[in-house]
């Protein structure tokens, strides 16, 4: 996502929607763009990353 996106990540990081780790917090209600765009390049990866760190 970084590489492909970098202007996106810093505009997210200003607004605290990605972690330092540079994963998607975790978010009640609406998704962040970045998981919506990542979603839809890789499907079903964030439930698997989901699931894991939970």
């Amino acid at each position: 996502f970084e590489l492909h996106y970098p202007h996106m990540v810093e505009r997210l990081h200003s607004e605290g929607e990605i972690t330092f780790t540079g994963k998607p917090k975790a978010h009640e209600g609406a998704k962040a763009p970045s998981q919506l765009l990542t979603e839809a390049a890789i499907p079903g990866e964030h439930d698997k990353d989901n699931a894991a760190e939970q």
